[in-house]
C-alpha cells in the first residue's frame, strides 16, 4: 500500500477493499486516532486543572483530600465539560463510501 493509497483512504476517496491489508489499515488508523486522543486529553487536562486551580481562591486539592463533596462535583463537571469539547475537536472526519 503506497502513501497515495493511504492518503486517499483517509480522505474517503476509495472503494472499500476486502482483505487483510484493509483490516490492518483500519486497525492502524483506529490506534493512531486513539493515541492522538489520549495525548491531547492528557495535555489539555493538565493545562485545564492548572488554570482552574490558579483562578479559584480555594485550594481544590486540599479540599478534595478533606472529602469535600461539593468541590469534587465541581471538578468533575469541569473535567467532563472539557472532555466533551476536546472529543468533538479531535474526532476524525466521517469516511463515506
Amino acid at each position: 500500500m503506497t502513501a497515495v493509497h493511504v492518503q486517499n483512504r483517509l480522505q474517503g476517496n476509495f472503494k472499500k477493499e476486502n482483505g487483510p491489508m484493509s483490516i490492518l489499515i483500519d486497525y492502524l488508523t483506529l490506534i493512531g486516532w486513539g493515541a492522538v486522543g489520549i495525548f491531547t486529553m492528557a495535555v489539555s487536562l493538565w493545562i485545564l486543572l492548572g488554570i482552574f486551580t490558579w483562578l479559584t481562591p480555594v485550594d481544590e486539592w486540599d479540599e478534595l483530600k478533606k472529602g469535600n463533596l461539593a468541590i469534587a462535583i465541581v471538578m468533575a463537571s469541569v473535567i467532563i465539560g472539557f472532555a466533551l469539547v476536546i472529543s468533538s475537536a479531535i474526532a476524525p472526519p466521517p469516511i463515506t463510501p
